[in-house]
């Protein structure tokens, strides 16, 4: 495979054999590259397939240009999410998470920060998606000595709360919010007690809810 377009040291364009456009990500693969040079496929750590032509040209004009702690953070994040919590995700996760970030730190060096109206919900039924929010804000921090609030670290758990659902399942999201705190009210009322939300036992009970309510909305068993 020949590189069509060197993005910066760290990113290439080629072509598939499906004839549709990728990104090529890894440390150094375009330095010294021109288009026409062989892919060193032993650099290659990431691939973005664009879906259409707007897609690699958003690619080329913005994210290309992001600094490299941005992508380190954005791709450790997902690691993370994969490995600690076994999450379903699409490498084009590591784009909306890379974009929220930057957006995020210039909001903070500007001294903007934003108040997520969903923070007490969200760490309440999407612990784990909470805590790898979390983890990326704890990422930001040593990495660029950016403090943040829990607010960004809900707001960066929804990018992993919609990469675990299809399209439908997006747009049924606040249904299955619902569920969840109706099914958790149900139990704490039944048995008088009030659950350990920081707890593991609490996270798999939210976790099966979760597939419950998605099964439920799409009528399978």
């Amino acid at each position: 495979m020949k590189i069509e377009k060197v993005l910066n040291n760290n990113m290439v364009s080629a072509y598939n054999t499906e004839g549709k456009e990728i990104i090529l990500k890894g440390k150094s693969i375009g330095f010294g590259k021109k288009r026409g040079d062989e892919v060193d496929w032993k650099l290659v750590e990431r691939i973005f397939v664009q879906n259409d032509k707007r897609d690699a040209r958003h690619f080329e004009e913005y994210f290309a240009k992001l600094p490299q702690e941005y992508w380190d953070i954005s791709e450790q994040a997902v690691d993370y999410a994969k490995s600690e919590f076994g999450m379903q995700l699409d490498t084009r996760i590591i784009l909306p998470v890379c974009d929220h970030i930057a957006g995020a730190v210039d909001r903070y060096k500007n001294g903007t920060i934003l108040r997520n109206a969903m923070l007490w919900e969200g760490k309440r039924f999407y612990p784990n998606e909470f805590q790898v929010g979390q983890y990326a804000v704890d990422l930001i921090r040593r990495r660029l000595d950016i403090s943040m609030e829990e607010d960004e670290a809900m707001f960066l758990a929804f990018h992993f709360v919609y990469g675990q659902l299809n399209r439908k399942e997006t747009d049924d999201l606040g249904i299955i919010t619902e569920v969840i705190k109706d099914i958790v009210d149900i139990v704490e009322a039944s048995f008088q007690i009030r659950l350990d939300t920081e707890s593991w036992d609490y996270r798999r009970f939210v976790t099966h809810i979760r597939f419950f309510a998605q099964r439920m909305l799409q009528n399978k068993q």
